[in-house]
């Protein structure tokens, strides 16, 4: 903010918000996003706007895919040395499947220059990701478990040098446990599910019945199953549809605004009812019937918005909820023609002031027994807030707690598995309500750091790289299935 721009000098209503926008020397900001993301972020919002529309849509669908190297946060290539190139456990064939960057379209030379470019800068990146590991996590594992930084960083290191695992990986899975130092090669990483989903998926029906919330909540009420019933969805260009009552009947209570198509509680919206005023309020911003409706359509300029009723907790569960919703996560898989069965289950709760409780925006998570529902020790994405006996804002115990009607939603989520059996895996949002579970959502791209942060146990200990294999010889793919090394290497 140079000292004669007019935002600098200006005392209007912009100025103050422009003088925000620049706030490099002022307090700190909110946690740095991943190296990988920036570089990915960069390259697309630089050529978006440097290219035409018409040539950028072009460029986009046929060479967006080679620069993809660029953008994972591991080693883009499979090293000679690495374990999984050494290994041929199901975990190792996985990693190698996520770094075949040609698996679906021919070699090309723009796709392997990419891939050696990606690969000769992985040790500077990895590199500088360290050093933002280390300096945000580094000194409260220190304080809780008696390791210096020193050895932290070198653990690092010889992680990422020996079995390709990312800098913030160490910490998330908390490879620096002694139970989990010989390990490193069995846990999946989040980018290399993308791959590997893309892989698997190619061969079988679409997922959109699934991951948009639109068709699962019309699937649902089609088949008879219990979810979350919406008031309306909204689109481009005022499109509308409404599925209970007249179009333009609100119901008197609060509300939640959401996108079809995100996930992780983005673009989450909840707006209170206030029975006085017969308004709705968010963030100071008061709207009456009309004006609602006219927002939402706003909001739906860009991307379709559903609306939905404001759903409570089970009277059991509420203690552990703080202002948002718990939710059961369960992670059903299918053989290839076989029925559904269960992977784990988890109770995800909200802390804070946010309504939302997903494990990204700061939630906590505790493991289900599957055999009698109770709860374990609730543990965070971040490793340096320990784990969570109590509720940290409630103080209602955690671990212990047997969770209501876990068996009926277990059963429920099977039951909708069951209605989409080419599906290899899905996580269900299951929320337990006073009259009974329903399902919340369906997530086809389910999140593997919650499935093993909170479980404690790398995937590559349980059967889904099986399971994940079984599906890509079904599918008559048995040359990715049992490759030695991608082809990209």
């Amino acid at each position: 903010m140079l000292p004669w721009f007019p935002c600098a000098v200006n005392g209007g209503d912009l100025g103050p918000l422009h003088r925000l926008a620049f706030p490099f020397n002022g307090k700190k900001r909110s946690p740095k996003r991943r190296g990988s993301e920036l570089v990915y972020l960069t390259i697309k919002h630089v050529a978006k706007r440097v290219v035409p529309a018409t040539m950028w849509t072009r460029l986009y669908g046929r060479w967006w895919d080679d620069i993809l190297p660029f953008t994972v946060e591991h080693c883009p290539m499979m090293l000679p040395w690495f374990a999984s190139a050494k290994r041929n456990d199901p975990a190792s064939r996985l990693h190698r499947l996520a770094l075949c960057f040609d698996w679906q379209k021919k070699p090309s030379f723009c796709r392997t220059f990419c891939v050696w470019i990606a690969s000769l800068f992985w040790p500077f990146r990895f590199f500088s990701e360290t050093l933002q590991a280390l300096r945000r996590y580094g000194p409260g594992t220190r304080r809780m478990h008696g390791l210096s930084c020193r050895m932290q960083f070198f653990e690092i290191v010889r992680h990422g040098m020996t079995s390709n695992v990312p800098a913030s990986a160490y910490y998330l899975y908390r490879l620096f446990l002694p139970a989990n130092r010989h390990r490193a090669n069995l846990w999946i990483h989040k980018e290399e599910l993308l791959t590997l989903y893309d892989i698997l998926m190619s061969g079988l029906p679409s997922d959109r019945p699934l991951s948009d919330k639109q068709a699962f909540l019309e699937g649902g009420l089609e088949h008879g199953l219990p979810v979350v019933h919406a008031l309306a969805v909204f689109g481009p260009n005022r499109f509308q549809k409404w599925y209970t009552g007249a179009a333009g009947d609100l119901p008197r209570c609060d509300l939640v605004l959401k996108p079809v198509d995100l996930l992780c509680g983005r673009g989450f919206q909840l707006w209170t009812f206030d029975e006085d005023t017969g308004n709705w309020r968010k963030d100071g911003k008061v709207l009456d019937k009309d004006a609602f409706l006219k927002y939402c359509f706003e909001t739906a300029g860009q991307r379709r918005q559903v609306l939905q009723v404001r759903l409570r907790n089970h009277g059991l569960l509420a203690p552990l909820a703080s202002e948002g919703l718990c939710t059961i996560r369960t992670i059903s898989f299918c053989r290839p023609g076989g029925d559904p069965e269960l992977l784990m289950a988890c109770l995800r709760m909200p802390t804070g002031a946010s309504h939302v409780d997903n494990f990204q925006a700061g939630g906590i998570a505790a493991l289900i027994d599957l055999e009698t529902g109770s709860l374990g020790s609730a543990v965070a994405k971040d490793p340096t807030r320990g784990t969570f006996e109590h509720h940290p804002d409630t103080g209602a115990p955690i671990t212990g707690t047997k969770v209501p009607l876990f068996p009926e939603a277990v059963a429920l989520s099977l039951r909708a598995h069951a209605l989409y059996p080419w599906m290899p895996f899905v996580g269900w949002d299951v929320v337990i309500t006073p009259s009974g579970p329903c399902l919340l959502e369906a997530n086809p791209g389910w999140c593997v750091e919650l499935a093993q942060v909170v479980s404690g146990v790398p995937l590559g200990e349980t059967v889904c790289p099986e399971i994940y294999l079984e599906h890509l010889a079904a599918q008559e793919q048995a040359s990715l299935a049992t490759s030695p090394l991608p082809s990209s290497a």
